[in-house]
């Protein structure tokens, strides 16, 4: 009688612990991948089954729902990807990228400091894209920031990552 039963009174319940809600997050992440595996196989099982038949697969991306600060080592992989991309941009070049023709991004290269974001989807997927920005254009002491509060005059470039290369590009935009 003195136990207390978190069911029948959940509002008398302790809070999770960080390593209970650790434990749970990699469950319902492995949960996840085996229903995607699972859709994969059906789909391939399928596909198989009536091969002069064409089937189209759509397959929905899992929305973002904020940026985090990057880990150490995945700035350390964006920020390798920020000096390739200003390498390329010095090397004398003609046409829309030289780099005299794109004062939209010299942010970029000129010193500034940059602050590098990791993309979080909705069902807690961190990936290994994000964003590198020019420090005056995040908000300072921010946890967590969602896609609204940044916007598209921003000194803010996506960073894309190569799975083949293990690699992470910075994806310029379309010279003015």
């Amino acid at each position: 009688m003195w136990k207390m039963n978190c069911q029948a009174q959940i509002s008398a319940c302790a809070p999770l612990n960080s390593t209970v809600r650790l434990q749970m997050q990699r469950f319902l992440g492995q949960v996840a991948y085996g229903l995607l595996a699972t859709l994969v196989g059906a789909v391939a099982l399928a596909a198989e089954e009536s091969p002069d038949e064409a089937k189209v697969v759509l397959v929905a991306p899992v929305r973002i729902a904020f940026y985090e600060a990057a880990p150490s080592s995945l700035a350390g992989s964006m920020r390798t990807a920020v000096r390739a991309t200003c390498a390329s941009l010095r090397k004398p070049a003609t046409g829309p990228n030289a780099a005299a023709d794109r004062p939209d991004i010299a942010w970029l290269c000129n010193g500034t400091p940059l602050r590098y974001l990791r993309a979080v989807n909705v069902l807690g997927t961190k990936y290994k894209t994000g964003l590198v920005c020019s420090e005056g254009s995040v908000t300072p002491n921010l946890r967590y920031y969602t896609e609204d509060m940044f916007v598209e005059g921003d000194e803010c470039l996506f960073v894309a990552y190569n799975v083949m290369t293990r690699l992470n590009s910075i994806e310029l935009p379309d010279a003015p």
